[in-house]
């Protein structure tokens, strides 16, 4: 997964906030260090739906990353959020400056 180390920023700034967030970057699949088949990549997806909807009682607000609307999966979610009334909010740029920049 290409921007795993963005999701992994995105999740400790969340934390740092109080959220405890579901991050999908963070499963412990093979698939995420390299490019995943089609059929590897929808299984993903089908799991990160379920969490989405029913892992813990389902995410009460779904947090996205800049440039979202770029990926298939984040735009999935999106429909997802929006035909579930599930609120939706987008990650601030800077975190990621900030971050970069401090290390």
């Amino acid at each position: 997964m290409k921007n795993k180390p963005m999701f992994d920023i995105a999740e400790k700034w969340l934390r740092g906030k109080g959220y405890d967030p579901v991050n999908p970057a963070a499963k412990p699949d093979e698939i995420l260090d390299r490019e995943a088949t089609r059929k590897e990549y929808l299984k993903f997806m089908r799991q990160d739906v379920y969490e989405m909807l029913y892992h813990k009682g389902g995410v009460d607000e779904i947090w996205f990353l800049p440039d979202w609307q770029n990926g298939a999966g984040s735009a999935l979610e999106s429909r997802i959020a929006h035909f579930f009334d599930i609120p939706a909010h987008y990650i601030p740029k800077e975190i990621f400056q900030y971050e970069t920049q401090s290390r």
